[in-house]
């Protein structure tokens, strides 16, 4: 679902960092690494991949020859000096240019080099200098870390900047800070031009010019320690359902959440918009890069489970690339947009316990859990409760509990998103570090949402729905797909539906059965409805931020609505201070930003916040819980059926799976075109299309609930604005995890 519009750089990253997939492909000309880097290696040596009798071992015989290697020596040690030899090849050969063969010597290993340079002409043992981590994890996702720069990068960029003297060896940020700024950070390399004789040996020095150091960068992240400590003590804490103890006080999670293993905190100038703190869990160490990471340590940094996008993975920065629902952090919002559009926070609505539209509930909290209501609330006791109902009636103006009646005022999802936007959701922070950014909710992107879920769905059951002729015809089979989503916003009737989709090659005895899912499953849900409007008030639905987005959010409510650029680097060496954008003031009354931080403040004083009120400081805030659908998929999902066939099926047997699953695969490449996805289809053709995919992920693990924090204070004249989301069901929420941030 990555945006075919996308810079194709920007897309591999984007495969990389969210998704963890890292294709062997070089963009630039859509080849794969391997096979360019092999085929520039043979052309050093006169070898053509074309060549009609071509094969490994003649080429490793072709070079062994040519380099002159002694026969009685080994292939593997043959291989050790073709590789020396290669790395010469490669720069140059050019005598005063060293090559580096080996790195990181033991000092035994240096001590027998140096005995021994009389007899090793051109060899040498020298230091080098290497970026050093003195904080180790600290800030690690800010900060980044560096790495050996690829042939792609060589000649996309850095073979064109000469003034820094880039070698084709360097190390070059990777991530982060060390990416973003990695032409400053970068010194310039000393220079000395030599005469040589004809053997390549220096005999004259014509002139010298010394390394200049890379500039200074400052950083304005001075409680990154105290919020990083807090953050992998509490997601501790709530794994187990143990005790949160600090200085401040205690807190004791009443549930475990054992899937809690991923989260963050973001602190920030109110004022400025400058990050006091980002952090995320879990971190690694950028030491490991500082001189080209091992296969192992590289290993031990990757995902869990690259089917579970919620899978700790160290690399990742929770805290700027992962958006997902708000839940309740989002109604303030939904109130600012219902206070300018009218709404009297002094009103009172009473909440009916829920909303039923169409055969569909909407509840209330409350209601969800022991069929109670909060009774008539207005805009600072519903915030103080966290009343859905409330919101449902505000968001969409409409008195719910006395039949839908209007509240007098104009409100839709496009205005709310309006103000979103305006206080810094879905759209760029101006970070100088990677960051996710989901488009709003719109009626153009619940459509196109649509749309696609519809071509997954008949790409699942072409192979029962459409005549041979179709099937056989990779490029017209996906061309009518694409024709049948394609009626979704026309929305025909169902008879029509059928008729067209006999014309596409449907199978008669299908197609009626095809049409009706078709219209009731997808179209019929295409567009805007009032249940989106229930939702998207609430924090639910389409809307999906990041912990970075909802900090400035929180900030922007807390200075009176001034959106800020967020930018983590305060000052450069020889530049000064950096001047950042001017704040973009928001439309909207300060006596409203007033009304919503007086309804926060009641979070604190008697609500899901009321642990904050022993602090020395006042404090507003929200808590949410984003709430995700589905089960945790494991690596192996061709493991996972034949493990639990019996439990699931005890009618199939495995080589009956297995052997459909290979068949999938061998007719239908570019539908199954992996075991994971092919096994599960192969199941279902088995047990019958009607099979309950419910059934099938049984033995599936649930996840737990996304917790949400945010928090400004002081209450009366913010200052600071904190943000913390932990992947685990924490009931929204919060204690004293926030505390030690708030004192420092």
């Amino acid at each position: 679902n990555i945006d075919p519009g996308m810079d194709k750089f920007d897309a591999q990253k984007r495969l990389m960092q969210t998704y963890g997939v890292y294709p062997p492909i070089a963009v630039s000309n859509y080849e794969y690494t391997q096979e360019r880097d092999k085929r520039n290696f043979l052309a050093l040596y006169g070898i053509d991949l074309k060549e009609k009798n071509f094969t490994a071992e003649g080429a490793f015989r072709k070079i062994k020859k040519d380099m002159n290697i002694d026969a009685s020596l080994s292939d593997a040690e043959a291989r050790k000096i073709m590789t020396i030899r290669y790395e010469l090849t490669a720069q140059g050969s050019y005598k005063y240019i060293p090559v580096k063969v080996a790195t990181g010597l033991k000092k035994e290993t240096i001590i027998k080099v140096q005995e021994n340079l009389q007899d090793m002409p051109g060899v040498d043992v020298v230091t080098d200098t290497i970026r050093y981590y003195p904080q180790g994890h600290t800030a690690s996702h800010v900060v980044g870390y560096l790495g050996r720069m690829s042939e792609e990068r060589w000649a996309e960029k850095y073979s064109k900047i000469t003034s820094k003297k880039y070698q084709r060896s360097d190390m070059i940020g990777l991530e982060g800070i060390e990416q973003s700024q990695e032409e400053k950070l970068k010194g310039e390399d000393g220079v000395k031009q030599v005469q040589v004789n004809a053997l390549g040996e220096t005999m004259h020095v014509i002139s010298e010019e010394n390394a200049r150091k890379g500039q200074d960068i400052v950083l304005s992240i001075d409680l990154q320690q105290v919020a990083e400590d807090a953050l992998a003590r509490s997601l501790k804490s709530v794994r187990v359902g143990g005790m949160f103890s600090s200085k401040y006080g205690a807190y004791k999670f009443s549930t475990r959440a054992p899937n809690a293993e991923v989260g963050a905190a973001v602190v920030l100038n109110v004022k400025t918009g400058e990050p006091l703190a980002i952090a995320s869990y879990p971190d690694f160490d950028p030491s490991l890069f500082a001189e080209g990471i091992s296969r192992d340590d590289w290993n031990s940094l990757q995902g869990k489970n690259p089917r579970d996008p919620l899978s700790p993975r160290p690399l990742y920065n929770v805290a700027s690339m992962t958006a997902v629902q708000p839940g309740s952090t989002f109604k303030p919002l939904t109130a600012i947009a219902a206070l300018e559009a009218g709404l009297n926070p002094n009103r009172f609505l009473r909440d009916a316990g829920r909303v039923i539209l169409g055969g569909t509930s909407y509840g209330c909290m409350l209601w969800n859990t022991s069929k109670g209501t909060h009774g008539s609330v207005n805009l600072f006791s519903a915030m103080q409760v966290s009343c859905n109902y409330y919101f449902f009636d505000i968001g969409s103006g409409r008195d719910w509990a006395n039949n839908g009646a209007s509240l007098g005022y104009d409100i839709d999802i496009d205005k709310i998103m309006s103000y979103a936007r305006q206080f810094g959701l879905g759209v760029k922070t101006g970070i100088e570090i990677p960051e996710t950014t989901v488009s709003a909710p719109s009626a153009e992107k619940k459509l196109s949402t649509m749309r696609k879920m519809l071509e997954n769905y008949i790409i699942g059951q072409a192979e029962y729905v459409f005549e041979s002729a179709v099937l056989k015809n990779n490029s017209r089979l996906m061309e009518n797909v694409q024709t049948i989503s394609g009626w979704i916003e026309e929305n025909p009737k169902v008879d029509e539906i059928e008729n067209r989709l006999l014309r596409l090659g449907v199978k008669s005895k299908e197609s009626a059965n095809l049409a009706g899912e078709i219209k009731y499953s997808y179209f019929n849900f295409a567009k805007w409805t009032t249940g989106d409007e229930l939702n998207i008030a609430i924090g639910q639905g389409e809307n999906a931020f990041t912990p970075l987005q909802l900090a400035r959010y929180a900030a922007t409510i807390g200075n009176g609505g001034k959106m800020t650029e967020l930018g983590t680097i305060k000052a450069v060496e020889g530049e000064g201070v950096v001047k950042r954008k001017a704040a973009v003031q928001a439309k909207v009354k300060s006596k409203n930003l007033k009304d919503v931080i007086t309804g926060m403040r009641r979070v604190v004083t008697g609500g899901t916040l009321s642990n904050l009120t022993t602090l020395r400081v006042t404090t507003a805030g929200k808590t949410g819980t984003a709430q995700r659908s589905g089960r945790i998929n494991p690596p192996d999902e061709v493991k996972y059926i034949k493990d639990h066939l019996s439990g699931i099926n005890p009618a199939l047997s495995w080589a009956k799976v297995q052997k459909e699953m290979n068949r999938l695969m061998a007719e239908f490449p570019e539908i199954y075109d992996n075991p994971n996805v092919a096994v599960r289809k192969a199941f279902m053709n088995l047990s019958g299309r009607k099979f309950d995919s419910k059934k099938i992920d049984a033995y599936k693990g649930e996840y737990d609930d996304f917790a949400w924090v945010m928090a400004v204070a002081p209450a009366d004249k913010p200052e600071i604005a904190v943000l913390r989301s932990e992947g685990g069901r924490s009931g929204g929420k919060s204690d004293h995890r926030l505390q030690s941030v708030f004192q420092k």
